[in-house]
């Protein structure tokens, strides 16, 4: 791959009537242009959300909420995300400059032929749209073909491994391991998979579930599914880390006591009682079964 180009195409049209873009504030629309400019000349950008509010100018206890926002104009591969449209001008681009080289290393671009070679006698006995089949390959086939062993012939292909989702190939990580043993978490992954189906989102990419689960080995996974619930409970579209947090401090015993009241007078946040409502959620699923947008 070519040195990248210090400039890329921007259609105004075209960026202007996306839909993840017409929905966007200012802050995610310039989160969203930084981390445009940043993936042209790099090119893809790290699947870490530290890294990427880094890029992006953008704290990290915003960086959740922007992200939601703009995550769905990149796609996740080999671990770098990468944005459709932009990396379709990219190809263009090196496809024009190689073309360039080749003409110039000939003189210079190539003249417009004007005549045209007149079809012989075989090319207009056949027709429009069918090749001419070649005797040699015909007797080469039907000889690879006898080589088959019987039984072969009309086998069905074995069926494809189904992919892993992006949270069960984090979840196999060394770094995770401590926390598979805990059986509260596939139970409230599932069922916050489904919040996010219901809402119309998108399935977290791999580096938002590392983030999740780093926040789960920092705080433990009772805050964490304490936080899941109530961010589903009240229709949040992430797991922020402050919410982590908060239930890791209300679990450790310090404030968390039944009845406890704030000094305003209302009842004290309880993540016992949302950890109790994700238990009584807990329900067999089919993730992969279930579509997903």
């Amino acid at each position: 791959m070519s040195e990248p180009r210090p400039w890329f195409p921007l259609y105004a049209r075209d960026f202007l009537a996306d839909d993840n873009v017409a929905a966007m504030t200012a802050e995610e629309l310039g989160a969203y242009v930084r981390l445009l400019l940043h993936a042209w000349t790099n090119p893809g950008l790290p699947d870490d959300p530290k890294r990427l509010a880094r890029l992006a100018r953008i704290s990290e206890d915003r960086w959740y909420e922007v992200w939601e926002a703009v995550e769905p104009c990149w796609t996740e591969r080999d671990g770098r995300l990468y944005q459709g449209r932009l990396e379709a001008e990219r190809e263009r681009a090196e496809q024009r400059a190689c073309t360039a080289r080749e003409n110039g290393a000939r003189g210079g671009r190539p003249r417009k032929t004007q005549s045209v070679p007149e079809p012989d006698a075989e090319t207009q006995s056949v027709p429009s749209g069918i090749a001419k089949a070649n005797p040699g390959e015909s007797s080469a086939q039907s000889q690879s073909q006898s080589q088959v062993p019987e039984g072969a012939r009309g086998a069905p292909a074995p069926a494809a491994e189904p992919n892993p989702l992006p949270w069960q190939a984090v979840l196999d990580r060394e770094e995770f391991q401590p926390l598979c043993v805990d059986s509260r978490l596939y139970p409230a992954i599932e069922t916050w998979e489904s919040h996010r189906r219901e809402l119309g989102l998108k399935r977290w990419a791999a580096g938002t579930w590392v983030a999740q689960f780093r926040l789960a080995l920092e705080h433990g996974v009772s805050a964490w599914v304490a936080a899941a619930e109530y961010s589903r409970t009240t229709g949040a579209r992430s797991i922020y880390p402050d919410r982590v947090k908060r239930c890791a401090d209300e679990l450790n015993g310090s404030a968390g006591a039944p009845g406890r009241r704030t000094t305003s007078g209302k009842p004290a946040f309880d993540p016992l009682a949302y950890l109790e409502r994700a238990r009584a959620t807990d329900q067999p699923r089919d993730v992969e079964a279930q579509p997903h947008p």
